[in-house]
């Protein structure tokens, strides 16, 4: 395996890093099995000791620097990591985990579900193409008849034209006056409600800016993305986005940079001295991957930052479908 080939792997685990908030380890797993034929738990090894490193930290600069951070979540999340992800090294070399394997894949295929949307994306699609059809009818009814807006501009200046000029300038101030009016009720319908006196918005909505849950929830998070971490070395991200998002209520953009600074820290340090003493880590590979990881984390971040909230969750739907697949498969 070549070590360019090692690196553009582990650049691509990084973009993925930056733009979803995971280890990039979902990346790196298969890769390592299909295209250097790794055995699992070793590609897991491997995985594990390259996002030990602070790999990530461009990215979380990037996201510090939009304010999108919740750095007391991500101390809090990386204190569960530490804890728990040596019991994820445990299990991988000591009880079978296909079960936990395909329980996780159904679980990603939910979460999916959750921020993909189908139903309302199909609902949507076919509401678009209704309303396209009342417009194309309502030009029908215009061609068997009814004037067109061209021809009644035609007919009012012909009617100006005959008007005197007095009559003409009290005509025009009319009309004026009522396209300003038209124009203060269109605007009035289209600007969003204003927010209430205590700062709430009219429209409701199921996260919170800044949400604050409570510490015990946020290190119970961190937990049992450590237990996985350990298990499939994917850093924990997988995890902890789609709790921060489904349970604790955070904004996509939001949970994503939480998720990317929780894994700042060398929180998969006890599970990679595990998977060094059972001799199941190539430090070698792993030190390329994480070079990888460096450069394409911050593009990630970058592309995240200028992409909207709905793109995002749309885009990470479809990324965990990919997770789903490569735990039923791989």
């Amino acid at each position: 395996m070549s070590v360019v080939l090692i690196i553009v792997i582990g650049f691509m685990a990084g973009i993925f890093s930056g733009l979803f908030g995971i280890g990039g380890g979902i990346v790196m797993v298969p890769a390592l099995i299909l295209l250097a034929h790794f055995p699992l738990v070793k590609a897991t090894g491997t995985s594990l000791a390259a996002i030990l490193l602070p790999v990530g930290i461009f990215g979380v600069l990037a996201y510090y620097r939009a304010r999108l951070i919740d750095v007391r979540a991500s101390v809090l999340i990386a204190t569960g990591l530490v804890i728990s992800v040596v019991i994820g090294a445990w299990l991988a070399h000591s009880l079978p985990a296909d079960i936990m394997r395909k329980l996780y894949a159904l679980f990603c295929l939910y979460v999916s579900w959750t921020f993909i949307q189908p139903l309302d994306l199909v609902k949507k699609y076919f509401g678009g193409r209704k309303g396209t059809k009342e417009r194309n009818g309502e030009m029908g009814e215009n061609l068997t008849g009814t004037p067109t807006q061209g021809q009644t501009q035609e007919k009012k200046q012909a009617e100006i034209e005959d008007m005197g000029q007095g009559q003409a300038q009290t005509y025009a101030q009319t009309q004026a006056y009522t396209q300003s009016q038209s124009q203060s009720h269109s605007q009035a319908q289209t600007e969003p409600c204003p927010q209430l006196a205590d700062g709430a918005s009219t429209s409701t909505h199921t996260s919170s800016p800044n949400p604050r849950p409570h510490f015990l929830a946020l290190v119970g998070v961190g937990l049992v993305a450590g237990i996985m971490s350990g298990m499939f070395g994917i850093g924990g991200g997988n995890i902890i986005v789609p709790f921060l998002i489904l349970f604790l209520h955070y904004p996509p953009k939001r949970a994503i940079a939480t998720s990317l600074g929780a894994l700042l820290a060398p929180v998969g340090l006890p599970g990679v001295v595990y998977y060094y003493k059972a001799g199941t880590l190539d430090i070698k590979i792993a030190a390329l991957l994480a070079l990888g990881l460096l450069l394409g984390t911050v593009f990630g971040a970058r592309i995240n930052i200028k992409t909207s909230s709905r793109m995002v969750k749309l885009l990470y739907g479809l990324f965990l479908i990919f997770v789903a697949a490569r735990f039923l498969f791989f």
